[in-house]
């Protein structure tokens, strides 16, 4: 557990870094695959934020 802890530790701004790109790079693509009805493509997007959002919660 401690092993665990300190690599998150010692990654921590790179985690917070790609866990931010995951949030926020994917609404680029969500509204059109939205408004065009590309249902597979906007739950791949919405599953790649929602990563990111775990991904954040596991850093911190």
């Amino acid at each position: 557990m401690n092993d665990d802890s300190s690599y998150r530790n010692r990654y921590r701004f790179a985690f917070l870094a790609i866990a931010f790109v995951m949030i926020s790079l994917p609404a680029i693509g969500l509204y059109p695959s939205t408004s065009n009805g590309h249902t597979g493509l906007t739950m791949l997007l919405m599953g790649v934020v929602a990563a990111g959002m775990g991904l954040a919660i596991w850093v911190n």
